[in-house]
């Protein structure tokens, strides 16, 4: 059996399949990003997903992970794997490599993460041979859920928003200027907290101020991270993750305006990985 997973820093869905049966089993656990997330961790997390079962025939693994892009961030995960799998074949990826297989199948473009982080590569159909630059959710994410919820609190807080939009969104959570500090300074995954406000920002996008906070934040992503990876605009643009699945309308509006090829928009990778890596399996 192969066990595939693909993880962003809020959660991590995983497959199970039966290579003969072609039989798939879902998982949902914690989101396992190495820059967050130490061996222990995720070792316990595997261990709470994976104990009941009998997974002495699971041959190999593949993760794919958002912060999996450096060795010793790949061995924190493979780490915490091998406490369950220990005579299992572990491969871990960097979530953008398992965008790309997903999104790009064999073909040329631009494969892009939209989740509570953000992240691009332009893909060749074989491998990727440019990376964007990340600089993680303090000084990049940009199109991100982090980044939406980020914009959100700064117009709140700072009253750049409008009266009534304060009032609801301060009558709906109750927020102090302490408590928010508290939980960005003082409290782990402040990256999550703010994507957390993304739930809102969907309910109210009607509301003309959020909805064009909604297009500058993808207007920024397109900008900054696809343009340079895509100066001609003839590459298909594809995006995978919550926050692009979510604001589908919003993206496509956004990518058609700056002149850039749509191409696939979907929620989660995983499906197309599973498919991916049965058929890598059947021509071996």
């Amino acid at each position: 059996m192969i066990l595939i997973a693909d993880s962003g820093s809020t959660k991590t869905d995983w497959i199970l399949i039966d290579e003969i049966l072609n039989h798939r089993t879902y998982f949902e656990g914690l989101g396992l990003n190495p820059y967050y997330s130490d061996s222990e961790i995720v070792s316990k997390e595997v261990i709470r997903l994976f104990k009941s079962l009998d997974i002495s025939s699971v041959s190999r693994i593949h993760f794919y992970g958002a912060g999996c892009s450096t060795q010793a961030n790949k061995q924190i995960i493979s780490k915490g794997l091998q406490s369950l799998f220990s005579q299992t074949k572990i491969e871990v990826f960097h979530d953008l490599e398992g965008a790309a297989h997903a999104l790009c199948k064999t073909s040329e473009g631009v494969a892009c993460i939209l989740g509570t982080g953000s992240n691009a590569a332009y893909f060749d159909g074989k491998s990727i041979l440019q990376s964007a630059v990340s600089l993680g959710y303090l000084l990049g994410d940009e199109g991100s859920g982090n980044q939406l919820g980020k914009k959100l609190i700064h117009a709140i807080f700072l009253k750049t928003a409008p009266d009534e939009l304060i009032r609801d969104f301060q009558k709906t959570f109750d927020l102090s200027l302490e408590n928010l500090l508290i939980e960005l300074y003082q409290k782990p995954s402040p990256n999550r907290f703010l994507a957390s406000f993304t739930k809102y920002i969907r309910q109210n996008k009607k509301n003309p101020f959020i909805l064009d906070l909604i297009h500058k934040t993808f207007k920024e992503f397109l900008d900054l991270v696809v343009e340079p990876l895509n100066p001609h605009k003839i590459l298909p643009v594809h995006f995978t993750g919550s926050i692009a699945w979510f604001f589908k309308d919003e993206l496509e509006d956004a990518v058609k305006k700056s002149g850039f090829i749509l191409g696939r928009i979907t929620q989660k990778p995983i499906e197309d990985l599973a498919d991916y890596h049965f058929s890598l399996q059947s021509k071996q």
